[in-house]
């Protein structure tokens, strides 16, 4: 057996990778190691990763296991979720910095001891920890934090704290963890800090200046004003803190609470943010506006607001609009419309026109929400073009995402759109949308008669998955259907001296090439993807799945 195990040895040492110096066969394991951990915990599903495979390339020859055992780097990529391995793991990467992904699974750390001795084990290696991913119940991680906090944590760059389940009853526990002694200087590389679903004070010194990016998301318990997380002034001191080096900063309702409506902040001075590229908020209006009051951004800064309720929306718009003033114009306009029972609307504007960069970096995310407390019910879109007035002048190009019956102030909208030059719908704008288009206006300035035709720049539409009709079943042309509107709109536009240029269609439900014959006889150009929906048999295979007798047993 000696034999031919020397045999095989001799045979692999002929392998070109194993011709390699040790040194970069060492580089190479690493790098795979890194990698794996990498895609692991970048991942939100991360049952597909149940065992350290990296570890499998020690496994290939005795040459490869010796240069692994000699390599303490391999093993310092620690993604496991079993004790026995997380346990044999640690040792073999000596004095290696750590970078430890860790979730304590109750159905796999079922004992006591087992997620103990983890938690021991981490805080006594916590000196070499250069990135820990640590998800627990609120009691296993204030357990680490007490472990860790007495260390001094040198080389730590990345923390992320989180429960393992956000929406257990005891998500966030009573009383907020301390993860640092109140002394300074024991995270002095610290760069990124998320702290999930956890209370936390904002007196902990984990808040420190070094810090880049910033995500905490506070659990449901933080609502209650009085919870124990600090006040809002040590909430504006700790942002004061960080703010020289804070590049990406996310809050989700984890700003301490007014005991009541008349309380406000004593403090004036506004925390100058000059280095954020992203800010994220996610609160109550009333609270996103608390604090947008008392920060300063840079003009290049994105925005992204989720707020719930439209009571104070005109100040909102008025804070985002003075935000606007100091960069460039918006060119470019995003709306997500929600379904006709939701109430709720996402806006987001972008510096570029182009449509083909709407995946970029936008300027400014706006998604509102009504709460159960706005006394007027007003729609959040409606809240937002009252207090607008010349936000969106500039916009060039508008693109709307729709669903089918949604009823839009349409006529609000487009009078504040007067530049737009390009229009893209995807899905049904609902009732209304041709009657706005179509509303044309007739002013009296002075002896002069002015004549205002909605979005009067345009030129080009973009249609995405519109219904043309409702059906193709006996359809009679000239029947108030979605092409029909669209026909008499262009007629419109010509008559008053404004055609349209250009017109694409992708995808279009209930259409035929006589439809684009009779739209090419209007319109200059138009572009079609030949997608003819001649009959209805989808929707029969749709029917059969959806109301099979075996299923429903009607």
């Amino acid at each position: 057996m000696c034999k031919i195990l020397t045999l095989k040895t001799r045979l692999n040492s002929f392998i070109h990778i194993n011709q390699l110096p040790s040194e970069i066969l060492a580089r190479i394991l690493v790098a795979h190691a890194e990698d794996h951990y990498r895609s692991a915990t970048g991942r939100w599903d991360k049952s597909v990763f149940t065992s350290p495979r990296w570890i499998k390339l020690a496994h290939v020859c005795r040459h490869w296991r010796d240069v692994a055992l000699d390599t303490p780097r391999f093993w310092s990529f620690v993604y496991v979720r079993r004790p026995k391995t997380f346990h044999a793991l640690l040792p073999l990467s000596k004095s290696a910095p750590l970078h430890i992904d860790l979730t304590l699974d109750p159905s796999i750390w079922s004992g006591a001891e087992a997620w103990k001795s983890a938690t021991d084990l981490i805080g006594k290696q916590s000196h070499r920890l250069r990135e820990l991913r640590f998800a627990a119940t609120s009691n296993q991680v204030k357990m680490l934090a007490e472990k860790m906090g007495h260390s001094s944590m040198g080389w730590l760059e990345k923390l992320v704290l989180s429960h393992s389940n956000s929406k257990a009853t005891d998500a966030g526990g009573s009383e907020p963890l301390q993860f640092l002694q109140p002394t300074t200087g024991r995270t002095p590389h610290l760069r990124h800090l998320e702290i999930r679903h956890l209370l936390v004070t904002w007196t902990d010194p984990v808040f420190c200046p070094t810090l880049t990016t910033l995500t905490v998301v506070a659990p449901k318990s933080s609502r209650n004003p009085a919870t124990p997380i600090g006040t809002f002034e040590q909430f504006l001191d700790a942002l004061r803190a960080m703010a020289p080096s804070l590049v990406d900063l996310k809050l989700e309702e984890c700003m301490p609470r007014l005991l009541s409506t008349a309380e406000h902040s004593t403090s004036t001075r506004a925390i100058p943010l000059t280095s954020l590229q992203h800010l994220t908020i996610s609160d109550t209006m009333g609270d996103c506006i608390r604090l947008l009051d008392h920060l300063c951004v840079n003009p290049t800064t994105t925005l992204n607001i989720f707020a719930i309720g439209v009571t104070e929306t005109p100040r909102l718009v008025e804070i985002l609009s003075a935000h606007v003033s100091r960069s460039t114009p918006l060119l470019a306009l995003q709306i997500i419309f929600p379904q006709p029972t939701s109430s709720f609307v996402d806006i987001t504007c972008h510096c570029n026109a182009d449509l083909s960069l709407f995946r970029g970096r936008p300027a400014i995310n706006l998604l509102l929400r009504t709460s159960p407390s706005d006394e007027a019910r007003e729609q959040p879109l409606t809240a937002v073009l009252k207090a607008s007035k010349t936000l969106f002048s500039r916009v060039q190009t508008l693109h709307l995402t729709a669903q089918n019956g949604l009823d839009v102030s349409w006529k609000r909208l487009f009078p504040r759109l007067y530049s737009v030059e390009t229009l893209s719908i995807s899905g049904d704008p609902g009732k209304g949308f041709f009657k706005a288009l179509c509303n044309v206006r007739r002013v009296q300035k002075g002896q002069v008669w002015a004549t205002f035709v909605p979005l009067r720049r345009l030129r080009k539409l973009d249609l995405d998955d519109v219904r043309f009709r409702n059906s193709l079943w006996g359809y009679e042309r000239g029947a108030g259907e979605f092409f029909d509107q669209l026909r008499d709109w262009a007629i419109l536009r010509c008559n008053y001296g404004v055609p349209l240029e250009r017109l694409n269609i992708w995808e279009c439900k209930y259409m035929d090439a006589t439809d684009v014959t009779l739209l090419k006889q209007i319109i200059v150009e138009v572009e079609w993807d030949e997608w003819e929906r001649g009959s209805t048999d989808e929707e029969d295979d749709d029917d059969d799945i959806f109301f099979d007798d075996d299923v429903y047993s009607y």
